[in-house]
């Protein structure tokens, strides 16, 4: 996992829970960041929504709603910061990288007020 400024180990923690693989992360020269990062621009990704809670009783709710209705084959949930992210496998996982398709992701942050 490649960074431009600094590394962030919360992140890469997340991903390799998520991932169930060995993350190892660092920074990456400008020179080679940017045109990964341009390429990951044009990349397929898996569905993604955010939701953004009241409280922490609404986001609860939240999560067992889309496990209730997606009913998944599987699903990993992890925090990154100040958020969770809800990795949801639609179908069983055949590689260490699923089709983009094989898989749902969200993002669930409590409102501030």
């Amino acid at each position: 996992l490649g960074f431009e400024n600094r590394p962030d180990p919360v992140l890469a923690f997340a991903l390799e829970r998520v991932s169930g693989l060995r993350v190892e992360s660092g920074v990456v020269p400008g020179s080679r960041f940017h045109p990964a990062h341009q390429r990951l621009q044009v990349t397929q990704y898996p569905h993604s929504g955010m939701v953004e809670a009241g409280s922490g009783a609404s986001l609860a709710r939240s999560l067992l709603e889309i496990i209730e209705q997606t009913r998944p084959a599987d699903a990993c949930l992890v925090r990154v910061h100040g958020c969770l992210w809800l990795r949801l496998w639609l179908r069983p996982q055949l590689s260490a990288t699923p089709a983009p398709d094989a898989v749902e992701d969200r993002l669930f942050s409590l409102a501030l007020r």
